[in-house]
């Protein structure tokens, strides 16, 4: 019986692990790849959300007038006059548009600083006592009507939220 002599077998043992050593680092170096490339897509789409979201508004001339009005403290809420106007419209417009960004940030899809690009937009919205006196009317109104939380609510959730 012929033995193995102690040099072969270590050759043979190393012949041996080095491919697999090479395999588990190149899966090890996918892995990685992979998942930088998930990060980078991840944020691209949460860019792109963000990015669609000020298109729109910039596009949109109820959403600008509105805000305008706002921007500029002409906005006046009045409980008698305001209800079925032109500008209620163009005000609930504005807010669920914010509102969609904000329940996208509630639900986890955008990150607090993917929003920074709405920041001046919503805080601005949200600051005015006239809005916010709307909004307290909308949400006391679904709440005597059962309808469950609004929309605005996640609106104003994001709100504090970017006030700190």
């Amino acid at each position: 019986m012929q033995s193995i002599a102690p040099s072969h077998l270590a050759w043979t043992q190393s012949a041996i692990s080095y491919p697999s050593a090479i395999i588990a680092i190149t899966g090890i170096i996918a892995l990685g790849l992979n998942f930088c490339q998930s990060r980078r897509t991840n944020a691209q789409a949460r860019a792109a959300i963000v990015a669609k979201c000020l298109e729109r508004f910039m596009d949109d001339e109820d959403m600008k007038a509105v805000f305008y009005s706002i921007e500029y403290s002409t906005f006046d809420y009045n409980q008698k006059t305001f209800h079925s106007s032109t500008e209620e419209r163009q005000l609930d417009k504005l807010l669920m548009h914010f509102s969609t960004a904000a329940l996208a940030w509630q639900a986890g899809l955008l990150k607090t600083e993917d929003l920074q690009p709405l920041q001046y937009f919503v805080r601005r919205l949200l600051g005015d006592a006239n809005v916010k006196k709307y909004m307290s009317f909308v949400v006391d109104w679904s709440s005597k009507c059962n309808l469950g939380e609004h929309p605005y609510n996640a609106l104003s959730k994001m709100g504090s939220f970017l006030e700190k």
